[in-house]
């Protein structure tokens, strides 16, 4: 593959122009301490260069005025003009200060809500905030002021943008996404990182629509420091101490780097959470000579965390706050929460690079990731239901019982259920007391903790060639991939003082009590009687592998920059079940069938350089993919059945934009437009009707996205500078899609619905924009003020009210229709964000002071996300008996923080 490479690369240089070159040379140090700076990601006009392991560019461009820009996420921004009419120009040694606050450490991001799922949010983009460090000023407003309301980039979903570390693709096969609690806590040492915002070349791999940001994490790419934080906070946690010790490239030609931190919370903003993570970083990478060098690293961040639950509207209002949280309780007089998320999975890398001559260089990572993913639950049998928001427990049951009202059930249920923590809160005491009746009856436990476990194990690859055809031409190459498996299955967590817990089916149990088949979650092992640690309830893996091969060519001239890449893939992934269950007892147990795709990707862009300042930038994409495995299985705990008629997605995205950059001011304004086709997604929920769990799978979804972006930085002075940014969204389905309903019970055969979406709007805020003011003085203070905006924001919808089932038995014109079938509208909101910093030298030492206070109005009306409920009372019509449940973004927080540089 090499070979071939090579060869297609001197073929295509036969026939590249030449164009009128010179080079521009500089070497980039630290102010303070003097020493380079490597990896730092250096701007010439709209063209991206990254320093070398001496902190130094030399690059060959056209001959032309250029604005150089210093942007990055530690360091002070900075400019200088360049005009380039000889065959050099040395800028010379340019220093650079380090920031006395780092927007990444205190951003108004949440760690928590990054690291979290806790609603299965498939959408979820708050990641890239932490992950952006670019010169585009409407990227750096969204990605920080913009993410504590979950506002998502363009719309789309993180399974859209693509994460690479050390060019190793950090995407989970299953459901599309990266997560950044895998290196949370190492802030320090994966703040070298390159971004493309949108549809853009990528010189490592093929990239996504939504950007790509690749994270340098060898030893010598990152800042010589010797750097101790602490932090205190009333976000997800209360306490972060940080050390981070990184030497640089030695006289030896060694370089060393290390990371500890620890976070920790009693309690976080909403009641009944707590936190407690820690994360280590180690690596080290050895330059044979200057020429080659190969690094290895190995990093993780185990946590464990108490989570939060939506709520509906009513819970939130009978007790009196939006951060009401259903998931804790006491016992013995201390606060419990019955989902609790354990996650460690660690990760290794080995990366070399080899420059095989003056235009030639070779790059190859290979990456093993393995660890354990856990969440607790409670678990019940033969028992009431112990979640105290259940919906026959609240007052708003007594209204909807028979159609009928009853003031005196509904008051004395309000004044009931607000009474005590043991009625809205979960009754640890109570679940205890009814397991010692178990027992002394003989009887397996009524209640459980559980841990629902997927525990992934993965090898991954990337080896790319880059080949300077010209000195204004360039060749990129390479192969990457994944190959793993994840291992789903479940254990008893905690008996809750009962004897043992019987596994089996109770939903089948209940439904076929004279089929003693049908309710085994496993016919190897019938009746099985599971204590602490064991295996129960389901047991698979998900096997998977991708494989890409891409290339990209590009050149920059006079004029005109463009590229053209693209990209060749095949995916595959199956089942392989340990259980055989009752209900399907032939398609559960052994290796399922090989589900297996080619799929294939292009994208093109050029920019037209007006002027030295003025430019015009155009992209367009074409792309295929796979389903993801998590939309492609009917039900994956109890059998290895696929979706009918799996199809791939197609994507056809375009962008096009103004951007001014000068001096004193930074200007872009971006229209896009995206357009997706044949999406799969598949929800499950209990259908009270049919009194089993209901698995609605859709195929034919199709979307557009729509828009516009607007960025802007002022430098008023030497001190001040102006930031705003604005996006304006249209995010819509474009289609009905056909839906197969499949019953777990066998009530019903399989149904084929239509699911009548078309018009509705993709959930979350679609517009949103940002205009602070920032302040920065050569004595090192810091200051800004931001005011975000939030509006045009649509929950997300039930597919199970979309459908003429839904509305049976009602004549055409009933104004139910329109309120089972409409789309909640949410108000939109506003927040105002501060920031402080100063930092002092001391000898031969640096303090650094830095405050953030988010949400300084105290807005805590602001739902920043939530979902309608699957379940829906089919028999009255009646939405409120399962009402939407809801997210608030969070009050007024601070982040007080202190830094040691020695």
């Amino acid at each position: 593959m090499k070979n071939f490479l090579i060869t297609v690369f001197l073929l295509a240089g036969s026939i590249i122009s030449n164009a009128q070159n010179g080079t521009i040379k500089a070497k980039f140090v630290d102010k303070d301490k003097k020493t380079p700076i490597s990896a730092l990601p250096v701007w010439l006009n709209t063209s991206k260069f990254i320093t070398n392991e001496n902190g130094e560019m030399a690059v060959s461009v056209p001959y032309g005025n250029y604005i150089l820009v210093v942007s990055a996420d530690e360091f002070e921004t900075f400019t200088q003009k360049i005009e380039l009419n000889a065959v050099e120009f040395d800028a010379g040694t340019i220093e650079i200060a380090v920031k006395a606050v780092n927007q990444s450490d205190v951003a108004p991001i949440d760690e928590q809500s990054i690291a979290s799922d806790d609603i299965d949010d498939k959408s979820n983009q708050n990641i890239n905030g932490l992950l952006h460090s670019t010169s585009d000023p409407f990227t750096n407003a969204a990605s920080y002021n913009l993410s504590a309301a979950n506002f998502r980039i363009r719309g789309y979903d993180a399974s859209h943008i693509a994460i690479y570390m050390n060019g190793l693709p950090m995407n989970d096969l299953e459901n599309g996404r990266a997560t950044y609690s895998e290196w949370g806590g190492l802030n320090n040492v994966t703040r070298n990182k390159v971004f493309s915002h949108g549809i853009d070349a990528t010189h490592y791999a093929f990239g996504n629509i939504g950007g790509s940001t690749n994270i340098f994490v060898n030893a010598g790419s990152i800042r010589k420091q010797n750097n101790l934080s602490y932090a205190f906070s009333n976000r997800s946690y209360t306490h972060r101490i940080m050390y981070t010790y990184a030497t640089g490239f030695n006289d030896k030609g060694w370089a060393y780097a290390i990371s500890l931190s620890k976070r920790y919370a009693e309690k976080g903003y909403v009641k009944g959470t707590w936190y407690d993570a820690y994360s280590y970083f180690a690596s080290a990478e050895k330059k044979w000579n200057d020429k080659h060098s190969t690094a290895l690293t190995f990093f993780g961040s185990p946590y464990k965390r108490a989570m939060q639950a939506p709520a509906t509207q009513e819970c939130y209002d009978l007790i009196g706050s939006n951060y009401y949280n259903p998931n804790w309780g006491y016992q013995d007089g201390i606060i419990r929460n019955a989902k609790v998320r354990n996650v460690h999975q660690p990760m290794g890398l080995i990366y070399d690079k080899y420059q095989i001559n003056d235009q030639l260089s070779l790059t190859t990572t290979l990456g093993y990731q393995f660890g354990r993913y856990g969440t607790t639950a409670i678990n019940w049998y033969n028992a009431n239901d112990p979640r105290p928001d259940y919906y026959r427990y609240l007052p708003s049951y007594q209204k909807i019982a028979g159609d009928t009202t009853d003031p005196y059930g509904y008051n004395y249920t309000t004044q009931y259920w607000t009474s005590s923590p043991s009625v809205y809160q979960i009754n640890w005491d109570n679940l205890y007391q009814m397991n010692y009746l178990a027992n002394a009856a003989g009887e397996p436990a009524h209640y459980i903790v559980e841990e629902q476990r997927k525990d992934n194990n993965q090898a991954s690859y990337n080896s790319y060639l880059t080949y300077n055809l010209k000195e204004n031409t360039t060749l990129s190459g390479g192969l990457n991939g994944i190959m793993g498996k994840t291992h789903y299955f479940k254990t008893v967590n905690d008996l809750l003082g009962a004897n043992y817990w019987l596994d089996v089916d109770q939903f089948a149990e209940r439904d076929f009590p004279s089929n003693n088949t049908m309710l085994e979650n496993d016919l190897n092992n019938p009746g099985k009687h599971v204590k602490v640690g064991d295996i129960f309830g389901y047991n698979y893996n998900i096997h998977y592998y991708n494989h890409n091969a891409w290339i990209l060519f590009s050149q920059k001239l006079n004029k005109i920059d463009y590229y053209v890449q693209a990209q060749g893939s095949t995916t595959s992934f199956w089942r392989y079940g340990y259980m055989k269950n009752g209900r399907f007892p032939e398609q559960s147990y052994g290796k399922g069938s090989v589900n297996s795709f080619i799929h294939y990707a292009i994208k093109t862009g050029a920019t037209y350089k007006i002027s030295g300042r003025h430019f015009i930038i155009a992209n367009v994409a074409y792309l295929t993919n796979p389903p993801l495995a998590e939309n492609a299985f009917i039900n994956a705990r109890t059998s290895d059945r696929i979706a009918k008629n799996l199809v791939q997605e197609n994507i056809i995205s375009g962008d096009a934009s103004y951007f001014y950059r000068g001096i004193h001011s930074t200007f872009k304004i971006t229209a896009y437009q995206t357009y997706f086709n044949n999406q799969t997604d598949i929800r499950s929920y209990y259908d009270d009707s049919y009194q089993t769990f209901v698995n609605i799978q859709m195929q034919g979804i199709d979307k557009v996205h729509q828009g516009i972006e607007i960025g802007a930085e002022i430098k008023i002075n030497s001190d001040f500078s102006l930031i705003g940014a604005y996006n304006i969204g249209n995010y819509v389905y474009t289609s009905n899609p056909e839906a197969t309903l499949s019953y777990d019970n066998g009530s019903k055969p399989d149904t084929i619905e239509t699911i009548y979406q078309k018009y509705f709007y993709v959930s979350g805020f679609q517009n949103a924009g940002s205009l602070g003011i920032k302040y920065r003085n050569a004595k090192y203070w810091f200051a800004s003020v931001n005011f975000n905006l939030f509006d045009k924001n649509y929950l997300e919808f039930a597919p199970s009210r979309r459908t003429t089932n839904a509305i049976a038995n009602l004549g055409p014109g009933d104004p139910l229709i329109k309120t089972i079938t409409e789309q909640q509208k949410l108000k939109g909101g506003y927040t105002l964000d501060l920031s402080l910093g100063k930092s002092w030298k001391i000898g031969n030492y640096y303090i650094a002071l830095n405050a953030n206070v988010n949400n300084v109005l105290n807005k805590t009306d602001l739902i920043s996300g939530g979902y309608e409920q699957m379940r829906y009372d089919n028999e009255n019509h009646n939405i409120n008996k399962f009402p939407p449940k809801y997210f608030y973004a969070y009050g007024r927080t601070y982040f007080l923080m202190v830094t040691f540089r020695f």
